[in-house]
């Protein structure tokens, strides 16, 4: 059997301590002092001095009357002399003390974390490797990605987050995200923008502001077409501000109730029997769509049918006019939903009003003329979902927290989604390739969209991967309920959280998920006993073992997580501390500035001459 016995190199000696300990200070005095000399000369216009290193040494013990002595080349008088170079190092040493306690700070965080994540009960470097690291990422190659194959690097399969234990984090594109963090947690600068630019596929983003938009959309722009669509018409003027009609595709039943149980939902929260009015609502909102649909109506005669139920018995005589008629090219309105609205339109007062609360609710985001223009596309200018998909294109759902504008967003985002289904089954393995992401950022700051459960817990598997942003749990039950918050939480596939949560409930699940540990102590006593027969006895030491259980992470080191370190809990794996980069320290990240500039001042100016602009043409239906 081989054996080894490794030597160190020869270490320092006490005498080596010694001299270091006594030059290294006095070589940093004659630096500071010569620098000190530097700046006297250059302040008073004689510029650089000539001199050794040691004039600054030399004029403090030989010539401190006259500093000039010292040095080769004309100096200033003592009295401006020693002011100035006392000056200089006062500002270097205040320089290198914040310097020293700016690196103290960072190494003593940095280590920190290492030691928690170090800790019994974390995800080690080997079950980390194993699980989420660039091998298994790739050994999956043919089932993520069925058209590339073992082709697929790892940017065609999904993200890197950053590292854990020393070990690159990979998660694939069949894995969902639920991502919470506070405001100003960085939740855009170390996840949502990375996410966006580094999607193999088309992308779907959602938000409350444009600063995603202005980040990411000339980078999107190189890989395929960009649209963007601002209920508050914060971007109007951009060429990639496209428009799309909650009516056009509504001849087909599905596709009006399916857009229809996305603008009812929650449209009847608060009141009694919610649910039961919440039905009825979405009843009469597919049919206003049906009927609008057949009716070729505009944007502006379903908001005005939305309205009240008189105006909306015009929506009724088109789909009794229509159900007589003989089909049109095989297809003709649903049996029944003439009844269906006929049945509210005319029916008991009280019973008319609770439903129609809901539907004017429902479509409130209509409400101003402005917004309706925006959902109220050209003939032949409706933004095209297939085509979109297709080409990787990006699209970018821009509105204010509680816009009831949002509900059409959310319309929009269920409608590619369904679309992206319906391809997904019919494609090899039933997966949607490239895949199709949705990064839902501050989506619970927006109508709820009803079927991000299903999306979380299900689409995964179909190409379809969800990262969903949030601020705390209590905003999602309030968007969704807390039975549908809590699906959407515990469906994910990967849950991070964010540093900076105070809510002392959350923290304590959370510590609570990341489990417990038990910790062993050994305590040592030393003393003497008598004799047998009284006499002194012999010293001895004895040892005790307590052992304690206790959180892997409490609650205080949870809420205290530095920026850009994430808690993820990944399925089956212990818990996991992730140091991200921030978009801004990417390779390609003096491009991304540029870019931004270039879009801010776009968006500024309401025009485009920027190159940032030039981007592939939107895809729409010509």
């Amino acid at each position: 059997m081989a054996t080894s016995n490794p030597r160190s190199a020869p270490g320092l000696t006490a005498f080596d301590g010694v001299v270091i300990g006594a030059v290294a200070p006095a070589a940093i005095l004659a630096a500071t002092l010569w620098v000190g000399g530097q700046a006297a000369s250059v302040l008073t216009g004689r510029g650089w001095a000539s001199g050794s290193l040691t004039a600054g040494i030399e004029a403090v013990t030989a010539y401190r009357g006259d500093p000039g002595a010292a040095w080769e080349s004309p100096m200033p008088g003592p009295t401006t002399y020693w002011p100035i170079t006392a000056g200089s190092i006062a500002l270097l040493v205040g320089a290198a003390s914040v310097v020293g306690i700016l690196l103290h700070a960072g190494t003593r965080t940095r280590r920190k974390v290492e030691r928690m994540a170090a800790r019994p009960g974390m995800a080690t470097p080997r079950e980390i490797g194993r699980t989420v690291g660039r091998k298994a990422l790739l050994a999956n190659a043919t089932e993520l990605r069925p058209t590339l194959g073992r082709r697929a690097r790892e940017s065609d399969l999904g993200w890197r987050w950053g590292r854990a234990r020393g070990v690159d984090v990979y998660t694939s594109v069949r894995d969902s995200v639920v991502l919470l963090g506070p405001s100003g947690a960085g939740k855009g600068v170390y996840v949502v923008n990375s996410r966006v630019l580094d999607a193999p596929g088309a992308v779907v983003v959602t938000s409350t502001r444009p600063d995603v938009f202005a980040i990411t959309m000339t980078a999107r722009a190189r890989v395929g077409p960009v649209g963007v669509i601002a209920a508050d018409g914060s971007v109007d003027g951009l060429p990639q501000v496209v428009a799309w009609s909650p009516i056009i595709g509504c001849r087909d039943g599905r596709v009006a109730a399916a857009r229809a149980q996305v603008l009812a939902a929650g449209s009847s929260s608060g009141v009694e029997d919610s649910s039961f009015w919440q039905g009825w609502s979405e009843k009469v909102i597919k049919a206003l769509l049906h009927a609008a649909a057949w009716g070729d109506a505009s944007i502006d005669e379903l908001w005005r049918w939305s309205q009240s139920a008189a105006a909306a018995k015009a929506a009724l005589a088109i789909l009794q006019r229509q159900e007589a008629s003989p089909p049109v090219a095989d297809a003709r309105v649903e049996p029944g939903w003439a009844d269906t609205l006929a049945q509210v339109v005319d029916g008991d007062e009280k019973f008319r009003g609770n439903v129609w609360a809901g539907v004017g609710k429902a479509l409130a985001g209509l409400d101003l003329a402005d917004v309706r223009a925006r959902f109220d596309p050209a003939h032949g200018e409706n933004f095209d979902v297939p085509a979109f998909l297709a080409a990787k294109g990006t699209l970018y759902l821009l509105a204010e927290a509680d816009d009831t504008a949002s509900r059409l967003l959310q319309c929009l985002v269920a409608d590619i989604t369904r679309v992206a289904k319906q391809l997904a089954d019919r494609s090899p393995k039933a997966r949607f390739d490239p895949p199709l992401t949705l990064v839902l950022d501050e989506i619970a700051n927006w109508a709820p969209l009803p079927a991000l459960p299903t999306y979380v817990s299900a689409y995964g598997g179909s190409g379809i991967v969800t990262i969903a942003v949030i601020q705390s749990r209590a905003q999602m039950a309030r968007t969704w309920g807390v039975d549908a918050a809590r699906a959407i939480w515990d469906s994910s596939t990967i849950t991070g959280i964010l540093g900076g949560v105070t809510d002392a409930e959350n923290l304590r699940d959370f510590a609570a998920i990341a489990g417990e540990r038990d910790e062993t102590n050994w305590t040592a006593s030393t003393g003497r006993s008598a004799g047998i027969f009284g006499g002194k006895g012999d010293s001895g030491r004895s040892y005790s073992e307590q052992t304690r259980t206790r959180a892997v992470l409490d609650t205080g080191e949870i809420r205290g997580l530095p920026e850009g370190t994430m808690l993820m809990f990944y399925k089956g794996l212990n818990p996991m501390l992730v140091r991200m980069t921030a978009y801004y320290r990417r390779p390609d990240r003096r491009q991304l500035d540029e870019d931004r500039s270039a879009v801010e001042q776009a968006i500024g100016a309401g025009r485009t001459e920027s190159a940032a602009c030039d981007t592939h043409a939107v895809i729409v239906v010509r």
